[in-house]
């Protein structure tokens, strides 16, 4: 498995959520740049996915700038069965996703059809929802609009 997120505490909690349930991904995607380079060890912020990945000694993969021909071709050496999405910033481009043996799902933080698309949560909110959810899906060409696997509808505190 191969985990795509953003320093963000959504994307956290989904990678600390498998690796508590000892479902470790051969390599982290983690949009943005890394740490700079310095004679003093630098080390990622410990409450992002790439701190975490690094904590656990997964290898991780730095994308900022959207190139999908790098990260397909490192992505190819993994021969990866899945790719795990969860708030990752980018739409994955086909020659990417597609390169999953066995799935590329999206956890996306509403009851998808509702609230396709970045920041569901600020709409949700913005909106006054009482209700939100959580949809794992399939990755199509088509933003947040795959296949469902599952849902959970869950309130959504004041």
């Amino acid at each position: 498995m191969v985990f795509f997120g953003h320093a963000s505490g959504y994307s956290l909690a989904v990678l600390a959520g498998l690796l508590e349930r000892n479902l470790r991904p051969c390599a982290v995607v983690q949009h943005g740049r890394p740490p700079p380079r310095s004679p003093i060890p630098v080390f990622p912020a410990a409450d992002t996915p790439a701190g975490l990945a690094s904590q656990h000694g997964i290898d991780v993969l730095w994308v900022n700038d959207p190139n999908p021909a790098s990260l397909a071709l490192a992505l190819s050496e993994l021969e990866a069965g899945l790719f795990l999405v969860a708030c990752y910033p980018r739409r994955l481009p086909g020659e990417v996703f597609r390169l999953a043996q066995r799935a590329c799902l999206n956890l996306h933080p509403s009851l998808l059809p509702g609230y396709r698309g970045p920041a569901p949560v600020f709409w949700q909110l913005q909106d006054g929802e009482r209700n939100t959810g959580i949809s794992l899906h399939h990755v199509t060409d088509r933003l947040d609009a795959g296949p469902l696997v599952a849902q959970r509808r869950v309130p959504l505190p004041p």
